[in-house]
């Protein structure tokens, strides 16, 4: 066949991302800074939001909120996040979520704040942060981790089924205009995982689609379902998922040592925190994968997060078969020479997010 000098590559399988949320994103405000987008200043983030809401009001009225994805605090005029007061000039009526670059931080308004519960009083979170306003004594918005997950699972899972389809196209449209035959839905809850594989009943996938519910949230889910390294109708579920700790650039990300500078509110012995502080639970979520056979893939940024999911590797493979297995690590962001030795003996693959390192290596952990 004659390209006409044109290269021709093989379809790229997706190493891990979130096929649902980068359909959102397409859909959401735009809020990346450069070099991907123009919002470099609080002002401009303000702006940004406004005018998606009023150039596409009956998308925020399908989704109950008004929603921009992609800012990045390191990268804007001010050096901070904004807060809820800050949204609440956009509006104080409609609930307002915008979520940092990383995906592990975001900010909402007094509205939103107020329906998720952690206005006027904020919970304690575990495995996650409510930032607070030293004046007031109250949430200012930003929110951490699990602080700003367990709202998300519950908001985001009660949209309609005419909303999934879009969104879930608009994640598809993406990858394919990229070049990808085989995407990953990283993190599932059940009704996200049950959408693709309804989908794909219905032969309406154009790629294949592999999907890794949340162990930690969908152990019941998962002995009904199963793994399975069969596609069907081009969806299968691949795996579990489990997270054990944040992002270096939101400096959640657990470390053995402290970072070079900590966040506002923390001492120099500050070195981010666990997503799952039981070191029990999380060992035993680890065996629970093990025991059913499901392939692996945990969340681990921080060495520290990285020495405690190879310690609990290490106690599984004692007490289940560890030939043929797939353990995946995360991003393996900082992980140490000496950890890859362990990887190499563990038979534990890294999955490394070189676009961190493009984006966020100035931000040293330390």
């Amino acid at each position: 066949m004659n390209l006409q000098g044109q290269a021709l590559l093989p379809g790229f399988i997706d190493a891990h991302s979130h096929l649902f949320n980068a359909g959102l994103a397409q859909l959401s405000a735009d809020l990346l800074p450069g070099p991907d987008g123009q919002v470099n200043s609080i002002e401009a983030l303000l702006s940004t939001l406004t005018q998606w809401h009023q150039r596409q009001p009956m998308l925020a009225k399908k989704l109950g909120w008004i929603v921009g994805m992609g800012y990045d605090d390191s990268q804007l005029a001010q050096r901070r996040h904004p807060t809820a007061t800050e949204l609440d000039t956009v509006s104080s009526e409609i609930p307002i979520l915008i979520m940092h670059q990383s995906g592990h931080l975001g900010v909402m308004n007094t509205k939103a704040l107020e329906m998720v519960g952690y206005l006027p009083q904020a919970p304690h979170i575990d495995g996650g942060v409510i930032r607070i306003d030293e004046l007031s004594n109250q949430a200012n918005g930003v929110l951490e981790e699990m602080a700003l997950f367990q709202p998300l699972f519950s908001v985001f899972s009660a949209i309609d089924k005419q909303l999934q389809d879009e969104i879930a196209s608009a994640g598809l449209a993406l990858y394919m205009a990229n070049g990808y035959t085989t995407a990953q839905e990283g993190r599932a809850d059940k009704s996200t995982s049950m959408y693709w594989l309804a989908r794909a009943q219905k032969q309406s996938l154009p790629i294949d689609v592999a999907i890794y519910p949340d162990l930690e949230q969908e152990y019941d889910f998962m002995l009904e379902q199963g793994a399975s390294k069969d596609y069907q109708g081009g969806a299968r579920i691949a795996g579990v998922k489990l997270s054990f700790d944040g992002s270096p650039q939101g400096k959640t990300a657990w470390l053995s040592k402290p970072y070079l500078h900590p966040p506002a509110g923390h001492n120099s012995e500050y070195r981010g925190y666990p997503a799952i502080a039981d070191d029990k639970a999380r060992s035993k979520l680890v065996a629970q994968a093990y025991a059913n056979n499901w392939q692996l893939i945990v969340h681990t940024n921080g060495d520290a997060a990285a020495d405690a999911l190879l310690r609990d590797i290490e106690s599984a493979a004692t007490r289940f078969e560890q030939a043929g297995r797939r353990t995946v690590m995360i991003h393996a962001q900082t992980v140490r020479e000496n950890q890859l030795k362990r990887m190499k003996q563990l038979a534990v693959i890294p999955s490394f997010f070189s676009m961190h390192t493009f984006y966020w290596g100035r931000l040293a952990p330390r």
